[in-house]
């Protein structure tokens, strides 16, 4: 809360009067905000009332209370009570930003109270602690639950031990669907074979009335196969006494679907998360692991330092998830040079120092609003020198351009593609709103260049990076409509509306990974080329309006990502940071893809060499 005594007049003429009497509540805790209020007698009582009346704050004439919920369309977060006869000027979303504009100082406590909560999420509470001792694939049989993911998913685990239904557990490789199924049946009784046994798995099915069975792999079955097998389920599940089917899947097919549905008045589907989702559960469980590896080599290593339990934290496991964690461990207890393993020797992919075979180069494209379209200019250059692109990651513009590029969109024709691009071509105002924007068109524009293609109809390898609106966890998007990735990944917290895609609402993937080099390192790249296209300089002065300051804020916000992929992810970093070039108009944006063509020029020599190194 601040002071703003010269609001007073402009308030009076644009919003309205309202007056309280003393016990009068004039905002309740948990209501929309409709309205922000300037006080302009008496004393106001902010209070917490959800369980029992706590005292926050007094508030006094010349202060505003409610302006941020107002703004982002968030409930109240506390209750105004009139301590006494209270006049107040009340008005709405409209007049709040006309005094964003016209004063400064109410500006910068505007964006700077925004800031604060995407600082909040950005900082992912738990990544610095290393703590919690539970132990996955133990005999025990215990879980590792320390993330809410996983404690969801151990409620279910729990009450579907009883429950007698059949169960379909999903979820990518090495995630723990095997171990979660044995967990459910609870004993050593069960059947468990895989779905491509087929032989044998109609054997099993004849003689297993009574029992568990548990089917691991229905992907993998042919759709011919898949059919004869709904069918034998459905016939066994009509008997009186028949088993209870656990089934395994790394994804969800025609084949699988057609399994789901010859079970489904008695089946349940549990997702199990990937370890990307689960980011609490890493320092536990990579513990268990070293405690484990360093006993199998019986060598004295006790922990981890902080700085490598962060990195083991960054990591999305795209190659494995629990399992891929796991080897890192051992790795990183082989090469332990002491009883702490430090950062150094967290290394995701062990690299040869021969081999005749060409590097996996990945790119990694940045955020950076209208700066993206630098993007285009050093991918012209990686182009015209010959430099293969088998992988890209990207967050924000970079997504936009990283997807194009991945659709075989040749760098040349994306440039005359953007010439004319616009705010309004690509947003659209919200009535009503809950945010300033939508970027619904930004999706539009996007298939209007690749067409409504998913994922696995791309060229190249390619994934979007995104921010979970409500916990602050780095979402990896790679299945699905491309557009709808890419429009998560760029919706500009507080300009732009979350977008809501696989039950999350998702916000600009910049929050938490501006430059994506760890997921493209994730990925499989042996070489990393990122593009960085934010400019920190600020040389242009203060921020005009409110939207800028949000671009504004934000890049200050995450400047310090730039470091890290710098010294820790990328192998070479493309820095496009040509001071005085905005991010907001597209005005530049011929003089943006040159800067892009520049930068990118000067690091070739360093690109072309790591190369030939690898195949010395």
């Amino acid at each position: 809360m601040a002071a703003f005594y010269h609001l007073a007049e402009p308030m009076s003429q644009l919003g309205e009067v309202v007056e309280f009497l003393p016990g009068q509540k004039i905002a309740g805790q948990g209501q929309p905000g409709s309205y922000f209020f300037f006080i302009k007698s008496g004393t106001v009582e902010l209070v917490s009332d959800i369980t029992e009346k706590i005292h926050v704050k007094y508030l006094s004439p010349g202060d505003c209370f409610g302006e941020i919920s107002c703004l982002t369309g968030e409930p109240y977060p506390t209750s105004a009570v009139a301590v006494n006869k209270v006049v107040l000027y009340r008005a709405n979303r409209d007049v709040l930003i006309q005094l964003t504009g016209k004063f400064a100082d109410f500006n910068r406590h505007i964006i700077e109270s925004l800031c604060q909560r995407v600082k909040r999420a950005a900082e992912k509470p738990g990544r610095d602690l290393y703590t919690g001792d539970g132990e996955l694939y133990h005999p025990t049989g215990s879980l590792i639950c320390l993330s809410p993911a996983m404690r969801a998913i151990k409620d279910r685990a729990e009450f579907h031990k009883e429950s007698g239904r059949h169960l379909l557990l999903l979820g990518e490789k090495g995630v723990g669907k095997k171990f979660l199924a044995r967990y459910i049946h609870g004993s050593s009784s069960a059947i468990e074979i895989e779905a491509t046994e087929t032989a044998e798995l109609h054997r099993v099915l004849h003689s297993a009335a009574g029992t568990a069975v548990i089917i691991f792999r229905l992907d993998l079955l042919s759709f011919n196969q898949a059919f004869e097998l709904a069918d034998r389920l459905k016939e066994i599940n009509a008997k009186s006494n028949p088993p209870r089917f656990i089934f395994t899947s790394r994804q969800l097919n025609a084949g699988v679907n057609l399994i789901r549905n010859a079970l489904s008045s008695k089946l349940t589907v549990i997702e199990v998360p990937a370890l990307r989702q689960r980011i609490e559960d890493i320092p536990a469980l990579a513990k268990m692991f070293l405690k484990h590896y360093a006993l199998k080599h019986n060598l004295r290593i006790t922990s981890f330092s902080t700085g490598a339990v962060n990195k083991l934290c960054r990591y999305s496991y795209p190659g494995g998830n629990v399992k891929q964690l796991a080897k890192v461990v051992e790795r990183a207890v082989i090469l332990a040079r002491d009883v702490v393993i430090g950062e150094e020797e967290i290394i995701f992919q062990a690299r040869t120092t021969a081999t005749t075979e060409k590097p996996k180069v990945g790119l990694a494209l940045g955020s950076g609003a209208v700066r993206g379209m630098a993007h285009i200019g050093a991918a012209k250059v990686l182009k015209k020198h010959n430099i293969p692109i088998d992988m890209i990651a990207g967050t924000s513009a970079g997504a936009l351009m990283g997807a194009c590029l991945a659709a075989g969109v040749e760098p040349e024709k994306l440039e005359r593609i953007v010439e004319n691009m616009s705010w309004s071509r690509i947003s659209k105002p919200l009535f009503p709103k809950s945010a300033f924007l939508s970027n619904s068109k930004l999706g539009q524009f996007l298939e209007r260049i690749i067409g409504k293609k998913e994922f696995c109809e791309l060229d190249i390898p390619f994934v979007a990076v995104a921010t979970d609106a409500h916990t602050g966890e780095e979402v990896v998007l790679k299945r699905g409509k491309v557009s709808e990735a890419v429009k998560a990944s760029a919706a500009i917290p507080v300009l732009f509306e979350p977008v809501e895609l696989f039950g999350r609402k998702l916000i600009d993937g910049a929050v938490v990974n501006m430059v994506p080099a760890s997921v493209c390192r994730s990925m499989g790249a042996d070489i990393v080329i990122a593009v960085s296209v934010t400019d920190f300089s600020f040389e242009t002065g203060p921020p005009k309006n409110i939207y800028m300051s949000v671009l504004h804020y934000m890049d200050m916000l995450v400047k310090k990502q730039v470091v890290e992929v710098e010294n820790r992810w990328a192998d070479i970093l493309v820095k496009v940071d040509k001071p005085g070039l905005s991010a907001y108009s597209f005005k530049d944006t011929r003089q943006l893809i040159k800067e892009g063509e520049l930068a990118a020029e000067k690091a070739i020599p360093r690109i072309k060499e790591l190369i030939t190194a690898w195949q010395k």
